[in-house]
């Protein structure tokens, strides 16, 4: 699983970056663990490292595939608050559907 193989580099003193953290998120989407998803963030943040939209797609996923119906929304509104703490905004252009992730600029 993706927790075992983390710990296996945890073992052999392997120092995650940002990619690391962002494999072992959407490892944890994937296996429908919103809980362990939402941890490692945190430990990202810890570490002093920052999301990028990969983490925030997988944190969506996670949520969604745990249960659409109840779940997607307010999912959703968890993920964006956590973005914006992070600087990141979410645009949607006029017209079109969908948007993007981005940091802020100052």
């Amino acid at each position: 699983s993706a927790r075992e193989a983390w710990e296996r580099m945890m073992s052999a003193n392997v120092q995650p970056d940002a990619v690391s953290f962002n494999i072992l998120i959407a490892a944890l989407a994937r296996e429908h663990d919103v809980e362990g998803a939402w941890t490692e963030v945190l430990r990202m943040k810890e570490a002093g490292l920052v999301p990028s939209e990969a983490t925030w797609v997988s944190l969506i996923t996670a949520h969604v595939r745990k249960d659409w119906t109840s779940h997607a929304s307010p999912a959703v509104q968890q993920v964006e608050t956590a973005m914006r703490s992070f600087g990141f905004e979410h645009t949607v252009p006029t017209g079109v559907s969908g948007g993007c992730l981005r940091p802020k600029v100052a």
